[in-house]
């Protein structure tokens, strides 16, 4: 189970749309569907930037403008290799 806070914005034009989700915390479900509450929190900050096909060929001015390296991310993954393998 993966719970997060998200906080939504766009450009003034509205043709790209970037989500911050922090607050990260993931927990161990039990067969059954119970919840154990073995919760593992992450510090991570995850930017996911939205955008149509139409305008892919803008979106390097964008994405260059952040001081980090973009990569992919899944919190579902997170969540499985924090808990259930206790990476």
């Amino acid at each position: 189970l993966n719970r997060y806070t998200r906080r939504y914005y766009a450009s003034a034009d509205e043709r790209y749309r970037l989500t911050l989700d922090y607050n990260l915390a993931f927990y161990t479900v039990a067969a059954g569907g119970k919840t154990t509450f073995r919760q593992r929190k992450s510090d991570d900050l995850i930017i996911e930037i939205k955008y149509s096909a139409d305008d892919d060929n803008d979106i390097d001015l964008i994405s260059k403008q952040f001081p980090f390296r973009m990569t992919k991310s899944s919190k579902y993954v997170q969540g499985i290799a924090s808990t259930l393998l206790n990476i």
